[in-house]
């Protein structure tokens, strides 16, 4: 288990270099909605970036207002520089009448602008059994959960459909060097690596070149499995042609005789 924290604009400006000496990540707020950036996102991105601190991103979704696409739309475009074995998540808070469906196709659309990467949801535990999010772990999207046991080692939750939770946050209440006063507290269930693993992978590029000297070779190993065909036939011919012309001279023969 590794701890660190989820932070925003509220937090005012983070001493970043103090900060990475008492966390092992840090979730930092980008989005909220379809129109509005956190005041210090980009300032908490670069500087958790300069500093070399695991982390990720976290977007608060208001469904009351807008459609979930609308919102995914608008995270990928403000997000279009994320950089490998940086998480997402989607922040759901807000009450309404049919969050499953909202937050399964929010995670969808944002998955098919991201080359099929998995971002996850956070939740509190009266979401998590008050509906059926079967169709979110069905389609490989983990949790984040909220459960309030203001230790980081005691790690009870009502998970739901989820077998397991892949983050919890523990604590609204930590107090943590480099950031003036209280801040969520947040521990993830893997190592540093395990949790890059959650993060976002770029494409492998593909190169032209290389699909080109593929198609070469191919063509080269049909059209020598044609020539060897052609070969073949070739002789089956001549053969043919030898055992017509021995029964069209003996047919002869018999004419003459």
């Amino acid at each position: 288990m590794i701890v660190g924290n989820d932070v925003s604009e509220y937090q005012g400006k983070i001493d970043w270099d103090t900060y990475k000496k008492n966390s092992n990540f840090v979730i930092i707020r980008a989005t909220i909605g379809t129109a509005r950036v956190d005041n210090e996102f980009f300032r908490n991105r670069d500087e958790a970036r300069r500093v070399g601190l695991p982390l990720g991103f976290y977007h608060y979704s208001y469904p009351q207002y807008n459609t979930p696409e609308a919102e995914a739309d608008y995270v990928a475009k403000q997000l279009a520089d994320i950089r490998d074995g940086e998480l997402i998540c989607l922040d759901f808070e807000e009450q309404w009448n049919n969050p499953v469906d909202f937050c399964k196709r929010f995670l969808d659309r944002l998955s098919s602008l991201l080359n099929g990467y998995k971002p996850l949801i956070y939740l509190n535990q009266s979401q998590t059994s008050g509906f059926d999010w079967k169709p979110l772990v069905v389609a490989s999207y983990g949790l984040w959960l909220a459960s309030y046991t203001y230790d980081p080692n005691k790690n009870p939750g009502n998970t739901g459909a989820w077998k397991f939770m892949a983050m919890q946050q523990w604590t609204n209440q930590q107090l943590v060097s480099g950031i003036v006063g209280k801040v969520d507290g947040d521990c993830f269930f893997g190592d540093v690596t395990t949790f890059k693993k959650y993060g976002y992978k770029k494409p492998i590029p593909i190169d032209p070149c290389a699909t080109q000297n593929t198609k070469i070779i191919e063509l080269t190993t049909e059209n020598k499995r044609l020539t060897t065909e052609l070969t073949t036939t070739k002789g089956l011919l001549t053969t043919a042609q030898g055992k017509l012309q021995k029964i069209i001279d003996y047919i002869k023969s018999l004419t003459n005789g």
